[in-house]
Formats: structure tokens, C-alpha cells, sequence
């Protein structure tokens, strides 16, 4: 009876099993069969912030205690999923696991939104189109936490909106303030990006339950601090820090945000070579176009949701515009300007939907197909060059029927959308392949992707394994890896050394030299005898390694000794890290450099 009971309540849930979920679940597995480059960060790109987060993954205890203050370890609504499934699953499987969790949370979370505000065939349709967008795939596919940003903001959107339109309203604004914080903590970027949450809620509280506002906000800081609480907990447990986010506010307070910033491009030169910024403002003009010709029309509830997503679309562009404006590049990176693809699709779907409802079943199964000509695009090239080639035609061809599809109020409007939708999932494809196909879908010069991965991976097991007193060094400042950044493999040993946050254990990016370094600190303060020191060489042998060390070395009258040495093979990639100790240079070897540098005239080396 108890059994039947549950069953019964369950069946009263606003969330059914439909079968576009399955659909959902169905399509990032066959991208995967065609091409599964986007699931994994390219070693090769020269993006460190990534691997930092990776590093927490497969060695969280270590890192937290280490880098307690860093702001990348105040991360844990990130950094807590992947540790734990990283402690679960092998590397290359966690790492699938993990990306196709951020995937599902933000296509689920998607559909169900748009289903609850205005029906299953655009909710199912713009789904697929997220999930195939570049940028997105992007997001989700590598360990930045852009991709869980969006993820999370879809579900506040979508925990909001069952809070405004079902019972247990309280449970529901109290996971949609956990979702928020889980959202402010994996990224306090997005803390401007509150109004658009706000004005969702109340205006679908207004049309549907009209709950109190005073007690929605109250619930709503309730699932905030229950969670912030919770990750506290769990933050003690591991490093006895109960206030895990302190060190990203203070970071926040002392840096100053300004247009003359190392970090801010203030030519607007980028403007042309940023590729997202093109779908953000045509779909950005076409809901301004929207709401100066429907604004009156407010007589569904349907209506007012379009408006809406057109209006919180705007919003979220006009805030990204004035921070940008600020000396905040959140526009400029890939990885700022991703934020607003959850506004992005919902405006989509506002501005399609009038056209998809009026479609009768074949049409909208014709339309759906055309959006999946992404799915062939990424496996066969020359397809995707063929609508490159067509690209301006078929976009141009698709606007004009779609700007007809709007304003044509005659019964003949159903065939003019349903073509203009089928020419418009074109036009997305072509779009997608020719400014981020390159980006998003290809390897790395020396193979797969997940060779590379794997590599770094290893490489960070290599640290972990022989610098286990790697807290010490980086109390007392001193350094620990030395390579070549230009050479073959540059950019893969940055990626590694970025797993131990790179650039405060950096000897230098010149391996043998010892100039350039790291925050303008002198050799001498950073490598002192008795400094464990990685070199990441495609050299094999131990003799030319030191041999080279020793040519840098010898300006602060130190050597090399050898302690080890760990070979690192996944796929065509093959390279060392050899572990060595500096030792002082034997006096009489000191002497004789003295000498030398005395009888050739040159610069006194031990000096």
C-alpha cells in the first residue's frame, strides 16, 4: 500500500518522462561516435585555467591545504562534482562522465523550461540547437567552469518557474537558491547577472500562483545559505576552513577593474574577430524587432512569456555591455561572453515559437532533421565547406523568410515559417562550422585530443607521486618546473604544470636559460641549493638533461643532481619529466669559471 501510495504521489510530480528526453540523452552520444574532440580541453591551445581546476580534481586534499589562497579552490560547486567522480571512475572515463553531466543538466534543464512556459516541439527544438552550438559545446567540454555556469543558471530559471506555477512552491525557491549559489560559487561573475532570475519569477508569479513576494525572497536566501553551509562543511572537513569563499572577495577587492588593464583589449579591434558576438547581436536585434511589433500583444499567457525571454535577452547583452565598458572583458573571452547563451536560446525560442506550434507533424519532423545536419557536418568536411561556401546566401535567404514569417498575418503563413525554419537550421549549421568547426571539432597537431589529455593527466600524477612536499615549496616560494615554452611540446608541459597552478612554481618558460623569470624574481632567491626542481624535455637521456641544466645552473653556482626520472608515452606524444636536486658547484669547479671568465674578459658567471 505504501508502494502505491509513492507511485500516486509521484505521478502528481510536474516533471513526466517524456520521449524528447530521451532524444536529449541520445544525441550527445552520437556526436561523440562522429567526433568526440569537443569533450576534451586541447593541451595544445595554450589555456591554463582549465588544467587548474583539473588539478583539484585528481588531487583536491593537496590543492586545498596548498593554494589556500587562491581563488580557484573557492570554487566548489565546481570543484566538488569533479573530485568526487574523478575519485570514481578512471580519468578518461570521469572525464566523459563529468562533461556529459554539465551537458544533460543544461539541455534537460532547457527543454523542461521551455515545455512549462510554452510547449514540448520548441522546448525539443532549441535543445538540439544549444546542444549542438559550438560555443556551448565548448563550454561543457572542457573544465573551465563556464559550461556548469550555464548548467546552473538554467536550473534557477527552471526551479523558479515550477516555484511560480505548482504547489510546494517553498521547496521549489529553495532549490532554485541552491542552484543560485551554486552558480555564484562556481564564477562570482555571475553576481550582475541577477535581474534576469528576478524578473522571470515575477512575472510568471504574477500570471500563475501570485505567492507572496516577501516569503518567495525569504525561501529563496533560505536554499542560499543551506547550501553555502553545506559546502562550508564539507570545505572544514578537508582544510578546516569554514569560510571557503573569502578568498575570491578579496581578490574581487584588490584588483581594480579598468579599460588600461593587462588583460583588456581597449581598441575595439576585437569586435570583428569575435565570433560569438555575431549570432548575440543578430538574435539580440530580432528581439528588439520582436518586442517593438508584439509589445501590445499580451492577451496569452504564451505572449507575455515571448516578451519576456526578448526582454531578459537585452538585459543580460546591456549588463555584459557595461561591465565591458567597466575594463571587464565580458565580451572580449570566449569564456565571459558564454554566459548569455541560456538568454540567447530562450529568445530563440520565443521568437520561433509562434511558427513551430502552427506546424503539423512531418513539417516539424523536417525541421528537427535540418537542425541535425550537424550531426554529418563534423564527420564529413566537405559537406561543411559546401554550406560554408553558401553560408551568406542561405542566411541572408533565411532571414528574409523568417522577418515574413513574423509580419505575414495570412493563412499561407504556416508554409512560409515552416521553409524559413528549415533554411534557418541550415543557416545555424553553416554558421556553426564556419567560424568555430576548426576551434571546436579538431585535434591537436600531434593527434587526438585525448592522447593529450591523458598525457596531462600522467604528467600530474608525476608531481603528485615524486613532490610530495609540494605544500613546503610553495609556502617558502620557491620553484619547481623548467621547460621550453616554444619548443614542440611547449604548450602540453604548461598544460601540466598549470594542474599545480603553473605560474608560482615556475623556474621559467626558457629551459636552460634562467632569465625571464616569473614576477621579476632573481634566481638566486628562488632556486637555492637543495631545490627540487621538474624538467619536461622530449630528451631521453638523463646526461643531456643535466648537461643543460647545468648550463643555467652555473649562474648561480649551482648544479644538477639526478633523482629520477618518469617517461610519459599516450599515443603519438613521448616526452620525460626528470626530477633533479640544485647542489652548490664544488669550489674548485666555482674557481675555474672565476678564472676563465677573468681570462676571456667576459661577465664573472658566479656573480
Amino acid at each position: 500500500m505504501r508502494l502505491l501510495k509513492t507511485l500516486d504521489h509521484l505521478k502528481k510530480l510536474p516533471i513526466r518522462v517524456d520521449w524528447e528526453i530521451f532524444v536529449l540523452l541520445v544525441l550527445p552520444l552520437v556526436l561523440l561516435l562522429v567526433n568526440n574532440e569537443w569533450i576534451f580541453t586541447n593541451a595544445f591551445a595554450g589555456y591554463i585555467d582549465s588544467w587548474m581546476y583539473l588539478g583539484y580534481f585528481v588531487d583536491f586534499v593537496k590543492h586545498l591545504q596548498t593554494y589556500r589562497l587562491g581563488y580557484y579552490g573557492t570554487r566548489l560547486s565546481w570543484i566538488i562534482p569533479g573530485y568526487l567522480i574523478y575519485e570514481t571512475f578512471p580519468p578518461m572515463v570521469a572525464n566523459y562522465v563529468l562533461h556529459l553531466l554539465v551537458y544533460y543538466l543544461s539541455t534537460i534543464s532547457l527543454y523542461f523550461l521551455l515545455k512549462l512556459t510554452l510547449d514540448r516541439r520548441v522546448g525539443l527544438l532549441c535543445a538540439i540547437l544549444m546542444g549542438f552550438y559550438a560555443p556551448f559545446l565548448q563550454a561543457v567540454g572542457w573544465d573551465y567552469p563556464d559550461g556548469i555556469g550555464i548548467g546552473y543558471f538554467l536550473l534557477a530559471l527552471l526551479m523558479l518557474t515550477y516555484a511560480a506555477k505548482f504547489a510546494r512552491w517553498q521547496l521549489f525557491l529553495g532549490l532554485a537558491g541552491a542552484s543560485y549559489a551554486a552558480l555564484v560559487y562556481s564564477n562570482l561573475y555571475w553576481v550582475p547577472f541577477f535581474p534576469p532570475l528576478v524578473i522571470h519569477y515575477l512575472v510568471l508569479n504574477r500570471q500563475h500562483r501570485k505567492n507572496p513576494v516577501f516569503k518567495s525572497a525569504l525561501f529563496f536566501v533560505v536554499g542560499i545559505l543551506a547550501l553555502t553551509v553545506a559546502l562550508g562543511i564539507f570545505n572544514y572537513t578537508h582544510d578546516k576552513q569554514f569560510l571557503f569563499f573569502m578568498p575570491t572577495i578579496r581578490y574581487l577587492m584588490s584588483i581594480r577593474f579598468n579599460r588600461s588593464a593587462h588583460y583588456y583589449d581597449a581598441s575595439f579591434d576585437w569586435v570583428f574577430t569575435r565570433a560569438w558576438i555575431y549570432p548575440i547581436g543578430l538574435v539580440s536585434f530580432a528581439s528588439l524587432i520582436f518586442l517593438i511589433f508584439n509589445w501590445r500583444q499580451r492577451s496569452e499567457a504564451s505572449d507575455r512569456i515571448q516578451l519576456l525571454y526578448q526582454f531578459n535577452l537585452l538585459l543580460f547583452v546591456l549588463i555584459m555591455i557595461f561591465w565591458e565598458s567597466r575594463g571587464w572583458p565580458a565580451i572580449q573571452y570566449f569564456y565571459y561572453a558564454s554566459s548569455v547563451i541560456p538568454c540567447l536560446f530562450l529568445a530563440i525560442a520565443a521568437q520561433i515559437y509562434p511558427l513551430t506550434k502552427r506546424l503539423n507533424s512531418w513539417q516539424f519532423f523536417v525541421v528537427v532533421a535540418a537542425s541535425m545536419l550537424m550531426i554529418p557536418t563534423v564527420k564529413f568536411f566537405s559537406l561543411a565547406l559546401w554550406l560554408y561556401h553558401r553560408f551568406s546566401v542561405i542566411l541572408v535567404f533565411s532571414l528574409v523568410l523568417l522577418i515574413v514569417a513574423f509580419l505575414v498575418r495570412y493563412r499561407y503563413k504556416a508554409a512560409v515559417g515552416f521553409f524559413a525554419l528549415v533554411f534557418a537550421m541550415v543557416a545555424f549549421t553553416s554558421f556553426n562550422m564556419a567560424y568555430f568547426g576548426g576551434t571546436i571539432f579538431s585535434g591537436t597537431q600531434y593527434g587526438p585530443r585525448s592522447d593529450a589529455f591523458m598525457a596531462v593527466v600522467k604528467g600530474s600524477n608525476v608531481i603528485k607521486t615524486n613532490v610530495p612536499e609540494i605544500k613546503r615549496i610553495v609556502r617558502q616560494n620557491k620553484r619547481l618546473f623548467w621547460y621550453d615554452v616554444d619548443s614542440e611540446y611547449g604548450r602540453l608541459y604548461q598544460a601540466i604544470a598549470s594542474t599545480y597552478l603553473w605560474h608560482g612554481l615556475m623556474v621559467n618558460e626558457s629551459f636552460p636559460s634562467m632569465h625571464d623569470m616569473v614576477l621579476n624574481v632573481t634566481p638566486i632567491q628562488v632556486v637555492t641549493p637543495g631545490s627540487k626542481l621538474i624538467i619536461f624535455s622530449q630528451q631521453t637521456d638523463p646526461t643531456q638533461i643535466l648537461k643543460q641544466a647545468d648550463e643555467g645552473l652555473k649562474k648561480i653556482n649551482q648544479q644538477a643532481k639526478f633523482l629520477n626520472q618518469e617517461r610519459i608515452q599516450s599515443g603519438n606524444l613521448d616526452f620525460t619529466m626528470t626530477i633533479i636536486e640544485t647542489v652548490e658547484k664544488p669550489s674548485k669547479e666555482i674557481g675555474r669559471s672565476q678564472e676563465l671568465g677573468q681570462k676571456s674578459g667576459g661577465v664573472d658567471l658566479t656573480s
